[in-house]
């Protein structure tokens, strides 16, 4: 995911993630993606996984976004694009879901501890881990760039 991009294409949706999650170094996640990372290192199959995690877990948050950019301008017009990006963020979702999985039975496999996904009880906590990882990933992004003079 560009990053900047996302916050180009979806200007309210930090705000909005600033709003409902607070301060992103006081969120816990399911996983900490540092550990995780450190788990996974040395292996190229597991950090291929890892990234596709990260990846599924990014464009699932691109598509809460779109669908809450929708949602808060829903008419009878627009209707259709709403069941669209709904129908679209399921399955974005579901993806999501099964990389986090095929992941978390790699590790296993590998013999390294995979014990974090015993933390995913509901479809919920996938989307959490989504969302946290994206809105720490968008936080430190903005971070970086306002220490560079940029905005």
């Amino acid at each position: 995911m560009n990053i900047n991009g996302f916050t180009d294409k979806f200007p309210h949706a930090l705000p909005e993630m600033e709003r409902q999650l607070g301060d992103p170094e006081k969120l816990l996640p399911i996983v900490d993606l540092k550990k995780l990372k450190e788990e996974v290192k040395g292996d190229s199959i597991l950090e291929k996984l890892t990234e596709d995690a990260i990846e599924y877990s990014e464009r699932y948050t691109e598509t809460v976004a779109a669908f809450h950019e929708v949602l808060s301008n829903l008419t009878k017009d627009n209707q259709k694009e709403f069941e669209e990006i709904d129908r679209t963020r399921k399955i974005v979702h579901d993806a999501a879901v099964d990389s986090i999985n095929i992941l978390a039975r790699a590790i296993q496999k590998s013999g390294r501890d995979a014990s974090w996904i015993k933390m995913f009880k509901s479809r919920a906590d996938y989307g959490k881990f989504a969302l946290v990882t994206t809105y720490k990933a968008l936080k430190e992004f903005q971070r970086e760039r306002n220490s560079n003079g940029k905005e």
